[in-house]
């Protein structure tokens, strides 16, 4: 879908995004990981962003 977009529409969303690139498959596989990892067996019902950022600025 990324390489969809018109450069124009690429450049605004990466103007916006505070880490300055998109996320990639591995950024969320690594999210899901910790959580699986029995170091973090103690972590419950939290909300775990992984945008890069751009929910500080979102709304």
């Amino acid at each position: 879908m990324w390489d969809e977009l018109p450069e124009k529409n690429r450049l605004g969303f990466l103007a916006k995004q505070p880490m300055g690139k998109i996320g990639e498959d591995d950024d969320i596989a690594n999210a899901i990981l910790f959580f699986l990892d029995d170091d973090a067996s103690f972590i419950t019902g939290q909300v775990f962003y992984v945008c890069g950022g751009r929910s500080l600025f979102a709304g």
